[in-house]
């Protein structure tokens, strides 16, 4: 019985804060009201919810694109044009999936020995050349 009541209580608050579309000192505790029902709503809702649902958006537009690889715009476009690097279209608009460009950066790159090192074995291979002479 109190939880038909509380019901119909806040649908009438519902009521009059939609007619009136603004909340002043004469119905502010009405709306208080209203708010707390929503709230334990909510808070039922949430109560209830086994698993929470997180969506993550995977696309990103060439301006994020860019911010992953380091490119500029234009290098960018040029492997997209090639299809050196993975997209979709959507239209017109080209989009990314992060996580294709990440694997992607990870499957491309090339590591290369410090600058250090080839100097000093150019450094070496120069003084054998003289030893040589």
């Amino acid at each position: 019985m109190e939880k038909n009541n509380e019901i119909n209580s806040a649908r009438k608050v519902e009521e009059f804060i939609n007619e009136n579309n603004e909340i002043n000192h004469i119905n502010f505790p009405i709306a208080i009201c209203w708010l707390i029902q929503e709230v334990k709503a909510l808070r039922d809702l949430l109560h209830h919810q086994q698993t929470p649902q997180v969506i993550v958006n995977d696309r990103i537009n060439l301006e994020q694109a860019c911010i992953i690889t380091g490119y500029s715009r234009s290098k960018v476009y040029k492997l997209t044009y090639s299809n050196g690097i993975p997209h979709k279209l959507m239209g017109n608009r080209l989009v990314f999936s992060r996580s294709e460009l990440q694997s992607w950066l990870e499957t491309n790159t090339v590591n290369r020995q410090p600058k250090s090192k080839n100097v000093l074995s150019s450094i070496a291979a120069a003084a054998a050349n003289k030893t040589r002479r």
